[in-house]
């Protein structure tokens, strides 16, 4: 058996991982606005839609997103996935699915081959190795911006060349993938890199899958983020307008005006990742084709389903809005489409009513697990190291580089020395002035506020808002800081050094200061910035992805089970409360096709729920 490694959850707030991810998230944005991976397609040709199934009555697809992090929680859930049946007494019948669609972002935190292998492939070959069975079921996956961070390159060699990963099989050629199920009931995988628009190529693949697809097929679509959370009162989401766009003109065909290419199929559920939590939404649509024609109104309900719990850290879900929150979240826009074959223009409207319907984990847990950020500096210890030595380094340069006349001495001492008589209610004051006026501490000064400021306008959000959090959490942290460093210096004067300005100038001092100071900024600034996140998300809701990755939760797990039938579909929401932490190979006496099996901690479940289409409504 191949050996395993075990890759602990990625540290986030390793300032190393901080400063790559960084440089090359900016990297794949300029990539991909100025060079898409997807042009290259145009030099092969059009992949056929992808038949699973074929013949079946009853056929089953599994979902899961955001896999690809620390081996407990990923490889838990590919376990799952692979032994079905120990999901639940109520479901001991359920066997590995037709197909298994990933959502989005199958590695973290880059695309590098050897954390695709290490996080990613060989996870989920020892939980279904390649021998388990003859007719492997199908793979495909949706590509996330994380997949996106090298322009596509290691995903396309992964998944778009019908490789096997372990007992599945990848069954698609480009990034995005048509797949026909039995039933007349379609999946479509789209591609929208990086928050980007869908490319012509794309467009014209499912355009010509819409022309092969029988008269009133339902459509299951995959997509690689939930950009309809921002659809709220006072937010009109561009990046939903994407997905919005795709839907109206591919799925319902809007310019299609000859009747008989109008296939009328009906989108009945959208799946998601990119957010590390359930959540469910039903949307209620009120769809105009052209506002000139009322007889073109058409009314329907969609299940729009966040899934992506597959193995990364957990996401909060308290600020997802309901109606208790923020009303129903809704989207209004009107734009002019061309007819294909009368070239006139015309307009159409849309309304999207989003309500929301469940999550998990439960609201309430979530806002308890915010808390959790108290510990902030003890969780994020690379990180609370910089602090520290940013403190001690603008306590050296303050006093190995500034001198200060005063008459008292004679006729000059060091900053310490003048800094230990000064009255406590001036400290602040006199290493603020020092540090503004000396360029080395400034400049470490501008690094360690830099730091707070960027966290802040991670979020891309509500800009006025964070930047007044930004600019507020940076002077907070200002201020601590030359206090603390002011205090400190007082105190070890007084305690240890007993105001001896000789002692004060042996290096004796500069080594006990710089140790203690350190260690206060390493308290301090973790803890302050522990508060921030706590303050920010529970009181403004922002910073769901800062303050969560902090914590890296790796319970609260989830995948969904697809059931297709000639009847309905229902959608099975798995939970995992608790993911196994200690494993072992798998011996003769346990019935399982994966390699390793858990040991002392067993997983632990919630109980299935469902939600079921039938007769053109969701339950």
């Amino acid at each position: 058996m191949k050996k395993i490694e075990r890759a602990a959850p990625v540290n986030w707030y390793d300032p190393t991982q901080l400063a790559d991810t960084a440089l090359r998230s900016t990297l794949s944005e300029i990539f991909a606005t100025y060079s898409d991976k997807r042009e290259t397609y145009s030099h092969t040709a059009i992949p056929e839609p992808t038949l699973v199934g074929e013949g079946k009555e009853e056929v089953w697809v599994d979902y899961a997103a955001d896999t690809g992090d620390g081996f407990d929680a990923t490889y838990s859930v590919a376990y799952c996935l692979a032994n079905p049946e120990i999901i639940s007494a109520a479901h001991k019948d359920w066997k590995v699915a037709d197909a298994l669609i990933l959502g989005g972002d199958q590695v973290y935190p880059t695309p590098g081959v050897d954390e695709y292998e290490r996080r990613f492939k060989n996870v989920f070959e020892a939980a279904f190795p390649r021998n388990s069975l003859v007719d492997a079921p199908r793979l495909f996956a949706i590509p996330g911006n994380h997949d996106w961070y090298d322009g596509l390159n290691k995903f396309l060699k992964i998944f778009c060349q019908r490789r096997k990963i372990g007992g599945w099989q990848t069954a698609q050629e480009r990034s995005y993938f048509a797949v026909t199920l039995p039933h007349n009931v379609w999946v479509f995988g789209i591609d929208i890199q990086l928050e980007g628009a869908i490319d012509d190529l794309q467009l014209q693949y499912f355009e010509g899958v819409m022309k092969k697809i029988a008269n009133d097929a339902k459509i299951i679509l995959c997509t690689a983020e939930p950009n309809w959370y921002q659809c709220t009162e006072d937010v009109k989401s561009t990046q939903f307008r994407t997905l919005d766009y795709f839907i109206r003109r591919i799925i319902y065909q809007e310019g299609v005006t000859n009747e008989q290419e109008q296939k009328n199929a009906k989108l009945i559920l959208v799946l998601t990742g990119d957010s590390h939590h359930y959540a469910a939404y039903k949307a209620e649509v009120d769809y105009t084709t052209n506002i000139d024609k009322p007889e073109t109104q058409k009314k329907w309900e969609t299940l729009f389903i966040t899934a992506g719990g597959g193995g990364a850290f957990l996401h909060p879900t308290h600020n997802l809005h309901d109606k208790n929150e923020a009303g129903e979240n809704e989207l209004r826009y009107e734009f002019p489409e061309k007819t294909k074959d009368e070239g006139r223009s015309f307009k159409s409207k849309i309304n999207w009513n989003f309500t929301y319907k469940e999550c998990y984990p439960a609201k309430a847990d979530s806002k308890k697990m915010t808390w959790g950020n108290l510990k902030f500096g003890f969780q994020s210890l690379l990180l609370s190291a910089l602090f520290g030595f940013l403190y001690a380094a603008v306590f050296l340069s303050v006093e190995n580089y500034s001198i200060v006349n005063d008459a008292a001495y004679n006729p000059i001492v060091s900053f310490s020395s003048h800094l230990a008589k000064q009255p406590l209610a001036n400290v602040t004051w006199e290493v603020t002035k020092e540090v503004l006026a000396n360029p080395v501490a400034l400049v470490f000064s501008l690094f360690f506020v830099t730091i707070f400021f960027v966290v802040a306008t991670l979020y891309k959000r509500k800009p006025n808002l964070m930047i007044g959090l930004g600019i507020t959490h940076l002077l907070v942290q200002f201020i601590l800081m030359c206090t603390f460093i002011g205090l400190s210096i007082h105190c070890i004067s007084h305690c240890f050094f007993s105001d001896d300005t000789n002692k004060m100038l042996s290096p004796g001092f500069r080594v006990c200061a710089f140790a203690i100071i350190f260690g206060i900024g390493f308290l301090v600034s973790g803890f302050v910035m522990g508060i921030y996140f706590i303050i920010a998300n529970l009181g403004f809701k922002v910073h769901d992805n800062e303050a969560f990755s902090s914590l890296s939760v790796q319970d609260y797990k989830n995948f969904l089970r697809l059931k297709i039938t000639k009847e309905e579909l229902t959608v099975y929401v798995v939970r995992i409360k608790k993911v196994a932490k200690d494993w072992r190979e798998k011996t003769s006496a346990d019935k399982t096709v994966s390699d390793l099996v858990p040991k002392k901690s067993p997983l632990q479940f919630e109980e299935v729920t469902s939600h079921i289409f039938k007769n053109n409504n969701w339950s």
